[in-house]
């Protein structure tokens, strides 16, 4: 087997899954998250990365379109970092320069790795890595939500205190990528199937199940809307590509699991859980978080054409607002918000294209939803570092035709079948 080219997948990989891997292991380990150790993870990816970058740019591997992609995320970041200087240094200014440090740091080499991606060859490696991942961060992440969950109630009663809701948020992930991998992926591949492959493949199918159970008992709304969205999405999918008999046959096995789901939530108290209590209280009994949106919206009516600047919500929220729009409003104004929107709306329609012929544009599209839902639910957009990956992939392109010729000859390029 050939180790190399496994390497720039195995990388691409852990830059997608980092946050979940390694926010998990500060949870584990007792660490607090700004306990600043974040920072120091990201500025080693971002290490890796431009090293990496220096040595495409060696080799001349860089279009023009890729260093214009480059520079307009050194702007974004520049006038972030610009922001900071017009407002008074308090204690609100060690949040912002942390998330630029954690967060922010990774935005070009993100952006970087989606560039790699596009100029194809990696997808097929990618894919057969992924239940690695899966299987890993599943695990980790669904000690933090079960220890959260359970222990915690058992110790103080009411489960407050335990951050595990971004838990929540990456068992969702963990979710859609397993159902991908089951209904999608491993579908189109029969003839590759062995031992190996077969105990991938049950073990994928439990996590289904885990992680959807572990996803509501983190209590994470965000995540149980993107939780439902996306099965019932994924769902369709499955139908509309399957024929005749077929058709029947998937309504049939994905009714079992829909029927399965509900007796293990109702066979584990799920739905009267710490977690699915906080997600059935929905939005309206989360004052701080609408007094945030209520903030960033008050700040967009008094500039609402420019907005404050990048990075000006630290200031005048005093947090980020917990949902990617009113963030954009209060820092961009409409005319920054209308471009931003325009990006992400392009984004999503290519992906969606290229996923009905694609298994790893399927892959990706869903990276890029679920990285949508959480900012409009949680986080700040400069830390959604997947998008920036995505914006990388979808607007790199290829280095000329000639190159694009190649790669779309290329044997790697795991297509989707019409019948599964």
């Amino acid at each position: 087997m050939n180790i190399s080219k496994y390497i720039f997948p195995f990388f691409a990989l852990f830059v997608i899954f980092s946050d979940e891997l390694f926010n998990s292991f500060l949870l584990i380990s007792g660490i607090f998250i700004e306990s600043g150790m974040k920072s120091k993870e990201a500025m080693l990816i971002a290490g890796v990365a431009y090293m990496m970058m220096t040595w495409d740019i060696l080799k001349n591997r860089f279009s023009f379109r890729n260093y214009l992609q480059f520079l307009t995320l050194f702007i974004i970041l520049a006038l972030y970092v610009l922001t900071g200087f017009l407002y008074p240094h308090t204690f609100i200014y060690n949040n912002y320069i942390a998330y630029l440090l954690s967060y922010g740091s990774l935005s070009i080499p993100a952006a970087y790795v989606g560039i790699r991606l596009a100029r194809g060859g990696y997808e097929k490696a990618m894919l057969q890595l992924l239940p690695l991942f899966l299987i890993v961060v599943s695990l980790i992440v669904g000690y933090v939500v079960l220890f959260s969950a359970f222990f915690g109630f058992l110790l103080n009663g009411t489960g407050d205190g335990f951050d595990y809701q971004n838990s929540s948020y990456y068992l969702s992930y963990c979710f859609s990528y397993s159902f991908f991998y089951v209904f999608f992926y491993h579908k189109d591949n029969k003839d590759k199937k062995g031992l190996l492959s077969t105990i991938k493949y049950l073990i994928v199918i439990f996590l289904i199940f885990f992680c959807a159970v572990g996803c509501i008992l983190g209590g994470g709304r965000g995540a149980f809307v993107y939780l439902v969205l996306i099965t019932i999405y994924l769902v369709y999918r499955v139908i509309k590509r399957s024929k005749g008999k077929n058709k029947i046959k998937y309504f049939f096995i994905l009714g079992i699991v829909g029927v399965l789901m509900v007796i293990i939530a109702t066979y584990f108290d799920i739905f009267h859980s710490v977690g699915a209590e906080r997600v059935s209280k929905g939005l309206t009994t989360d004052v701080l978080r609408m007094q945030s949106w209520t903030d960033a919206l008050n700040a967009f009516a008094e500039s609402p054409l420019i907005g404050w600047g990048i990075g000006s919500i630290w200031w005048t929220v005093g947090f980020y607002s917990h949902n990617i729009l009113t963030d954009f409003l209060a820092e961009m104004g409409l005319v920054g918000t209308t471009i931003m929107l325009f990006v992400i709306a392009r984004m999503v329609i290519s992906l969606l294209h290229r996923s009905k012929n694609s298994n790893f544009d399927m892959f990706l599209l869903l990276l890029l939803l679920g990285s949508l839902v959480q900012a409009a639910f949680s986080g700040y957009w400069i830390s959604s570092f997947k998008l920036f990956l995505i914006f990388g992939y979808v607007f790199g392109g290829y280095k000329n035709k000639r190159e694009k010729n190649n790669n779309s000859k290329d044997t790697n390029v795991i297509r989707v079948g019409e019948d599964i």
